[in-house]
């Protein structure tokens, strides 16, 4: 895998390799490993580059992370952070705040993280298992990866803990000195509204982003952002979610397995519990008191 140094994304590499192919429908998890190597001669062309699946429960969704989707949730992005900091210290010591903004993200605040995954099965799963009504979507996305440790990375976090007002749409003018590289303010400003995520690879290592396979690419852009682009998006028929997720489960892919955690697990297993207990209804007609 080839790891991209900031220069490269100044160079515009990324959108080299961000166009859109055809779309497919499939019906269940075969048709969805068939489709995959349909692309290879694509693939093969990308050995250098690492192959990121995002699956989604609607097809109507935009690619965008949550705190680009609302705009009170973008005036209020600097005001969560610093909350989450404030209640919940002990949760985030000794951490970067790309890992903390990672970290939030994970327990529901909304960032402009997109998450992403390795695994194109976890990424079908994220599309069968909400909107049972909507078709779903998978879309695969290659391009260069950063590490969490990128100074283009980290300038972006910078401003978004430190440097934007809230109920301001920009961030503040400022200059930043990171890892004992100065950026002027110009240099902030270029990184800051530039319209192209970054796609990087995680340090902080938890269960659940180790059994996600997961990778994030952060938003950076303000009035001019855009969507990350995709070289091929799998749709998933609305009326095939539910057996999809069904064969995921077969293979172990399934809520216990992406959210390792405790009260997810207990969740899991109530849930289990019942629904066999409704299938052993069902079939001896035997109602419960």
């Amino acid at each position: 895998m080839k790891y991209l140094c900031p220069r490269d994304f100044r160079r515009g590499e990324m959108e080299e390799y961000m166009t859109e192919e055809k779309d497919t429908y499939i019906e269940s998890v075969a048709d969805y490993l068939n489709t995959l190597p349909q692309n290879q001669e694509f693939f093969d062309t990308l050995l250098d580059k690492l192959t990121l699946f995002r699956g989604q429960g609607n097809k109507e969704w935009d690619l965008m992370p949550s705190v680009m989707r609302n705009r009170e949730d973008y005036l209020n992005e600097e005001l969560y952070i610093k909350e989450c900091i404030r209640q919940y210290p002990e949760e985030f010591i000794n951490m970067s705040k790309v890992d903390m903004l990672i970290k939030m993200q994970h327990y529901g605040v909304p960032t402009r993280l997109l998450d992403l995954t390795k695994n194109p099965l976890i990424a079908l799963y994220f599309a069968c298992v909400s909107d049972p009504n909507k078709d779903g979507v998978v879309y695969a996305i290659s391009g260069p990866v950063a590490r969490s440790s990128d100074l283009y990375v980290n300038a972006i976090t910078e401003c978004v803990f430190n440097h934007k007002s809230h109920g301001n749409m920009y961030i503040k003018k400022c200059s930043l000195k990171i890892d004992g590289v100065d950026l002027s303010e110009d240099s902030v400003k270029s990184i800051i509204n530039s319209e192209t995520p970054i796609i990087f690879e995680a340090s902080l290592t938890n269960a659940r982003i180790k059994n996600q396979n997961g990778y994030f690419a952060i938003y950076r852009g303000e009035k001019n952002c855009k969507e990350i682009k995709f070289q091929h998006k799998i749709f998933v028929k609305k009326e095939c979610k539910e057996q999809i997720i069904h064969q995921l489960s077969m293979i172990g892919i399934d809520s216990k397995y992406i959210f390792p955690d405790l009260s997810n697990g207990v969740s899991c297993i109530v849930s289990s519990i019942k629904r066999r207990n409704l299938e052993f209804n069902k079939q001896f007609h035997t109602p419960f008191d």
